[in-house]
């Protein structure tokens, strides 16, 4: 080991977004995505347009972080001075933790969890503090919350809202009553487009809560790392120090205005995608074979109750009719290898998974 390497980066696992899966799927671009919890519909010509004709400026820094700032507190209902952008919500959360947390400092996660954020917590030399949620369903338990954040006193909670890879999410006085214990609580609402259900208010009103959001999601920008947070006027202030000036690209900023252009276009998909969940979800429930959970997201996580199948078998047979799922690995699952997560697709792709899972799973059980 170099000597001058931090000890606490070295023990960080780096974050890995499926590599072998994505080479694959570039390789046939004709395969169905259904791993990446991303919205896959395309987006409005309107937005492809703009990015081409702002290419040409490509040589000059970024533009536009006025506008899309105020086009995303418009959108969100706060004041301008509320809200900060970055590169995703993952700069915003990174960016949370190097501002509040120091070498060893404990902070809140409940598993199972996203893994990106036991990886920031490492890497900016924190100690994570998994509270597990209550088996089989994955529930909160106030109570035993409660108990263990009062004796453990992290110094930051990190609180998906709702949660990956559940999908769930803790009741508002859950919330608040951990924000009264902790000094900093961090609420990840990337997802809020599909659970419509917010505490932005809170988050304004309140001196310790962070509202992140991301338009990765319901608004399909994923590639483009468009991510947003909402807070009281200090924390904002306080995070402009932290988050990189020139972090969001020129293209990037023109997509995110456009997309907000064409709020009406995205409602529509968002619609159809928690239409297609539900629709999913009451189809997976037929099967004894599998337990599904409820999900406020657009995805949903899958346990395979046969005793002799894990979660690969299914990613490969998938694989063979073109679909790619995501076996849940590292998220503080136990019996991880019984567990797989699949996003929302169009109609079509969600009935060929739902045409194809059966055979996989009566064939596999056979066995």
């Amino acid at each position: 080991m170099k000597p001058f390497f931090k000890e606490y980066i070295l023990y960080t696992k780096p974050y890995d977004p499926s590599r072998i899966i994505d080479e694959l799927y570039e390789e046939r671009d004709d395969w169905i995505r259904l791993m990446a919890n991303e919205n896959p519909y395309p987006p409005p010509k309107e937005l492809v347009e703009a990015i081409a004709r702002e290419a040409y400026r490509i040589n000059y820094y970024p533009q536009g972080y006025t506008l899309l700032k105020k086009m995303l507190a418009e959108y969100s209902g706060v004041d301008e001075d509320n809200l900060i952008i970055g590169a995703g919500s993952m700069e915003i959360i990174d960016s949370v933790l190097r501002g509040f947390i120091d070498p060893g400092d404990k902070v809140a996660v409940f598993t199972p969890a996203y893994t990106y954020y036991i990886a920031r917590i490492t890497v900016n030399g924190g100690r994570s503090l998994p509270i597990p949620l209550e088996k089989p369903w994955f529930s909160y338990n106030d109570d035993l919350v409660l108990e263990t954040i009062t004796s453990e006193k992290p110094k930051l909670a990190i609180i998906g809202y709702p949660s990956n890879p559940v999908g769930n999410m803790p009741s508002p006085k859950l919330v608040l009553e951990i924000a009264d214990h902790v000094p900093i609580v961090l609420v990840d609402e990337a997802y809020y487009e599909f659970s419509r259900e917010t505490l932005k208010d809170y988050a304004l009103s309140r001196e310790n809560i962070v509202v992140t959001r991301t338009m990765s999601k319901a608004f399909g920008l994923a590639g483009a790392r468009i991510g947003y947070a909402l807070s009281n006027k200090d924390i904002i202030d306080y995070l402009k120090r932290l988050v990189n000036p020139y972090g969001i690209s020129r293209l990037s900023v023109v997509a995110a205005i456009k997309a907000l252009e064409h709020l009406d276009y995205y409602k529509k998909t968002i619609d159809l995608i928690i239409a297609e969940r539900d629709r999913v979800y009451s189809e997976l429930k037929k099967y004894s074979e599998l337990m599904v959970f409820p999900s406020k997201t657009n995805f949903l996580l899958i346990k395979i109750m046969l005793e002799n199948v894990k979660n690969m078998h299914i990613v490969l047979n998938l694989l063979e009719h073109r679909v790619i799922v995501r076996p849940v690995q590292a998220y503080g699952l136990d019996e991880e290898d019984r567990f797989f997560r699949i996003s929302i697709g169009r109609r079509q792709d969600n009935d060929l998974f739902l045409r194809v899972l059966p055979n996989i799973i009566y064939g596999l059980g056979s066995r």
